[in-house]
């Protein structure tokens, strides 16, 4: 059962991420975007 919240934040918060990198370039962001979509693509698989 997929939790549609979580499903949210985890979609959000990587577009947050970017766009805040995108106004004021700092490479940790990009990290912990791409961290926060590597860890929804785990989250999403253990939810199914």
């Amino acid at each position: 059962m997929k939790n549609p919240v979580k499903h949210f934040i985890y979609t959000l918060l990587p577009v947050v991420c970017l766009s805040v990198n995108a106004q004021q370039v700092d490479q940790r962001l990009l990290h912990y975007a791409h961290a926060i979509i590597i860890n929804a693509n785990v989250v999403s698989m253990d939810d199914t």
